[in-house]
């Protein structure tokens, strides 16, 4: 079965990790739409690719400095809002956990979306994979990894293997 995936909900046609990002990639007909997730101060898991705000926002500040009402004016969308939108256009997310710490806190927006159905979990942090395997085992989980040799190829096929990604 082939899938289509929409890398950052589809860049070129909305806002990278945007909601309307989402909405645009499903009527693009993309079968899953990849985000990237952090955290910010107060925990909360939101949608952006970079670690600062400078990029997308035109702010040097770090995610992790920014409060949730700070983000909110900025337009920076939350993890449980995009599941939302997800769920409303029926399209799945594929996560990609850029925080190495963030784990819990999207598996707790997940679960309280009850969408563990509708997610893939990844990302380049062994600690999160672990996370999710652990917490999902029935889950779509993958360890990224930028590879250039055969044994960095083999290398990573190992070490998602030996953490139970699938």
């Amino acid at each position: 079965m082939t899938l289509v995936i929409a890398h950052r909900t589809g860049p070129r046609d909305a806002r990278e990790n945007s909601l309307d990002g989402i909405a645009t990639a499903a009527e693009n007909g993309a079968d899953v739409v990849e985000i990237d997730a952090r955290r910010s101060r107060d925990g909360t898991p939101v949608l952006l690719h970079d670690p600062w705000l400078l990029r997308v926002q035109h702010r040097p500040l770090a995610v992790k400095w920014m409060r949730d009402g700070a983000l909110e004016r900025l337009g920076v969308p939350t993890l449980a809002s995009a599941l939302e939108v997800a769920a409303e256009r029926n399209v799945h997310l594929a996560i990609d956990t850029k925080d190495p710490g963030a784990a819990e806190a999207v598996l707790t927006v997940v679960r309280a979306a009850a969408a563990t159905d509708q997610v893939l979990l990844w990302s380049q942090h062994m600690p999160a994979v672990r996370s999710y395997v652990r917490a999902l085992p029935d889950a779509e989980v993958a360890l990224l990894r930028d590879t250039f040799t055969a044994d960095e190829h083999d290398r990573l096929l190992a070490d998602a293997a030996a953490i139970g990604a699938r």
